[in-house]
Formats: structure tokens, sequence, C-alpha cells
């Protein structure tokens, strides 16, 4: 995910835009984030970047696996 992007996204919660990106813990050389969190400025909901794609939904909510 580019780091310019991260301004596209509105909170999941309250619908608040744009969310605050803390520092990225890992970033390539192009600006693409990795891993990072995202936090609501209105309502202080935290969401997680995750292998550069933001996760909206809480981790227990992933399936361990999509196969049978």
């Amino acid at each position: 995910m580019h780091l310019n992007s991260l301004t596209h996204y509105q909170c999941a919660k309250c619908g608040a835009s744009p969310l605050q990106t803390s520092s990225p813990t890992q970033a390539t050389a192009a600006e693409s984030v990795l891993e990072a969190t995202l936090v609501c400025r209105s309502c202080a909901a935290i969401y997680e970047v995750s292998r550069g794609i933001p996760r909206f939904v809480p981790r227990e909510n992933y399936a361990g696996t999509f196969g049978y």
C-alpha cells in the first residue's frame, strides 16, 4: 500500500476521514507501507496494516485458511 493512499480511508466505526497513520514499522524504499497502524482521530479506533493491506475487521473474524 502506498503511503499517499492512506488518506483515502474512512473509519469503519464512525465514518471520520482521514485516518491518522502511525510511523510505519516496515516500509519499502518506494514508500510502500507493509506494516503500520491507522488511528481514527474522532473515535480512537485502531486498525492494523498487515502486509500492505489495511484490516478494518478484528483479527479474530478472519478465517485461519481459505482452503478445505
